[in-house]
């Protein structure tokens, strides 16, 4: 059952309260949204700020899904909607694939470990290019990471409020699997194109002819 769409009763005596028709928090008479989701309760007043209010909402919530080093990256997030700046320095997003993984990106690990492999290929240009890619994590990481918080929050908003303090605990914080399942990954890739870029090499190829053929 969608608790978003369940309207809750009004308790007998308290006529000087209404409830979320969202999440079923009591609220003040007049109050025009709800402190506890957000939602607006006021009719007249949603059609204009219904955006709004989510996105100013946000904020209190970004703490449950940062996890460790939220002050840090509390900080890091205003500094760059006051300055209204998208570069962020983050020495640890330097790391790449790894730093995603860690703070729960998938995706976005998946994506730089992909371009960081594609760069081997322009020869002798691939390891500038490689740090160049690391650089740029580096300075654009807080930026995606903001951007992966915003989403995190528009996904557990959209839950019955029954669901959220559990999905919280399985989207938000960091994740030491997925930094385990980097490395594994990396080293696998890694150790798999050394072992075919030596058996391709001339030089190998001639020894271990000459080997087999004995």
């Amino acid at each position: 059952m969608d608790e978003r769409n369940t309207a809750v009763p009004a308790h007998a005596g308290e006529t000087n309260c209404k409830y979320c028709t969202r999440c079923g928090r009591k609220l003040a008479m007049d109050a025009a949204y709800c402190d506890g989701c957000g939602h607006p309760v006021n009719s007249k007043a949603a059609p204009e700020v219904s955006f709004a209010v989510q996105k100013e909402y946000a904020p209190e919530k970004i703490s449950d899904i940062i996890g460790k080093q939220r002050e840090y990256y509390k900080q890091r997030f205003a500094e760059m909607k006051e300055g209204g700046s998208k570069v962020s320095w983050n020495w640890f997003a330097c790391l790449g694939w790894f730093w995603f993984a860690y703070r729960k990106m998938p995706v976005e690990a998946a994506v730089s470990f992909a371009i960081y492999l594609l760069l081997g290929s322009f020869g002798t240009a691939a390891l500038a290019l490689r740090i160049t890619l690391l650089v740029l994590c580096g300075a654009f990481g807080n930026r995606i990471y903001f951007k992966h918080i915003e989403r995190t929050i528009d996904k557990i908003d959209s839950l019955p409020a029954a669901m959220r303090e559990n999905a919280v605990r399985e989207y938000g914080g960091v994740s030491g699997i997925l930094l385990v399942i980097a490395f594994l990954v990396t080293s696998a890739v890694g150790g798999g194109l050394g072992v075919i870029d030596l058996v391709w090499k001339p030089s190998v190829r001639r020894a271990l002819s000459h080997f087999f053929y004995i």
